[in-house]
């Protein structure tokens, strides 16, 4: 067996195929399994590939005897074979950057959850693996229903633990990722980070919200309380899923500039072309006329802190601009000199 901490199920590997024995779990898997959002991240290859075995074919798996034993022990009601991922790593052997994407993904899944009223148990890093340099989300068994009116995302304080922190504490403090998650698998207390805080630093963003406050307000919280951890149900659905997306907002951008300290601010425009400016007509991939935005993207050290880059779009002709504003510290090793980076948001898996 080699996943632990589960009372829904239980991974094995047997005769080279990854099966798991769902019990509990097994009514919110099916669920799952059978939505919309499942077909899409499957395709997305944001999860392995998985099959619901038939009757003929669990049959074959029960004959072993460790296995029938472990499906009796949990009350199997189904087996699954995930797609094996050829190479594991774990979050003490990430870089920053695959840290990152770890957090992302998880993010980017509890918001594409939501119009089918799913959600996540958990927000850790050990329920993604990287298959090449993508991640990949393998337990199935953190997907459960939601209720409508629940606008609580429970698995908001282990997301902050467990990558958050992480993150900035590698960042500004320059702690190694394998020395925080060799020490404690969940990441690190916000009263562990406060420690390492200036006076000023503990009064500004992001470490007021993250950092500060948790620990200021945790010494005066009974440990006993648990009412803080139960679900708050409204009654408009609409409403709940307005609060849920805020806040899942909120975290990637909070995110987003807490890995890279190879990053500038930038300033995009994008303007419409001549030829379709003389015919009043605009193509529809072209956006408003000298519309700006500023956004964080990855610079390479051949890049000086100022400088103007601009790269040719293909569509009509029309011309993508950038300037760069500020440079911070170490360079990462992305470059920027091709156009396509800019094309998307920084951040987006899907």
């Amino acid at each position: 067996m080699i996943s632990f901490r589960d009372p829904g199920g239980a991974l094995v590997v047997h005769q080279d195929r990854v099966l798991r024995i769902v019990g509990a779990g097994a009514p919110d898997l099916t669920a799952f399994l059978a939505s919309t959002t499942a077909q899409k991240l499957f395709r997305f290859r944001r999860l392995p590939q998985t099959t619901v075995l038939g009757e003929a074919q669990a049959a074959e798996v029960l004959a072993d005897a460790e296995i029938k034993s472990l499906y009796g022990d949990l009350n199997g009601q189904l087996i699954v074979e995930h797609e094996r991922i050829g190479f594991l790593s774990f979050s003490y052997e990430w870089p920053s950057e695959m840290l990152h994407a770890a957090g992302a993904l998880t993010l980017e899944l509890a918001q594409a959850l939501l119009p089918e009223s799913f959600g996540l148990k958990d927000a850790t890093p050990l329920n993604i693996l990287f298959r090449a340099t993508e991640p990949v989300f393998v337990d199935l068994l953190s997907f459960e229903r939601r209720e409508p009116g629940d606008s609580t995302w429970l698995p908001y304080a282990q997301f902050v633990r467990a990558f958050l922190l992480p993150l900035l504490v590698n960042k500004y403090f320059g702690v190694p990722l394998n020395q925080i998650f060799s020490a404690s698998r969940d990441g690190l207390e916000p009263e562990e980070v406060y420690r390492y805080l200036g006076p000023l630093q503990k009064l500004r963003p992001p470490f007021l919200g993250l950092v500060s406050m948790p620990a200021w307000l945790g010494a005066r919280h009974r440990q006993d309380d648990t009412s803080i951890y139960q679900k708050k149900v409204v009654a408009d659905p609409a409403k709940a899923r307005f609060i849920l997306d805020h806040l899942l907002n909120r975290l990637r951008r909070t995110l987003n500039p807490s890995f890279s300290r190879g990053c500038a601010w930038v300033l995009i425009s994008v303007k419409i072309c001549g030829m379709c400016r003389r015919s009043g007509r605009k193509h529809p991939t072209h956006k408003t006329p000298w519309r700006f935005w500023l956004a964080k993207r990855p610079m390479s050290s051949s890049i000086s802190p100022v400088r103007r880059f601009t790269g040719v779009r293909r569509a009509c002709g029309s011309t993508l601009s950038a300037i760069m504003w500020r440079n911070t510290s170490a360079p990462s090793s992305s470059s920027t000199r091709n156009s396509s980076a800019f094309a998307r948001p920084w951040g987006t898996l899907l």
